[in-house]
């Protein structure tokens, strides 16, 4: 009976140790799979952080480049109305007028 008690010690104790290392693999699992998701859900905030610092820089780029040509275009008006007032005003002075 001693003999028999003994294995089933060392059985219980066996199992005990088995089950241990089923734990501790489980846990090292779930840690690595953790691990894994942070790193992916980092990469993908990295990626949207890129991506949306990128789509700010060209509107803004857009917007500037669109003042710009406004800008182009009120002085190409403004010079526009300035010859004609000049062309009125050599009309209006006489200056301008044929002479026979």
């Amino acid at each position: 009976i001693g003999d028999e008690v003994a294995g089933v010690r060392e059985n219980v104790a066996g199992e005990r140790q088995l089950s241990a290392r089923r734990h501790e693999n489980v846990v090292e699992h779930l840690g690595n799979e953790k691990r894994a998701r942070d790193a992916l859900e980092a990469a993908i905030h990295h990626h949207l952080t890129q991506e949306r610092e990128s789509r700010e820089a060209h509107e803004c780029a857009v917007h500037e480049q669109l003042a710009l040509e406004q800008a182009a275009r009120d002085r190409h008006h403004e010079h526009i109305q300035e010859l004609f007032r000049r062309e009125r005003d050599l009309r209006e002075s006489g200056l301008g007028a044929c002479k026979d």
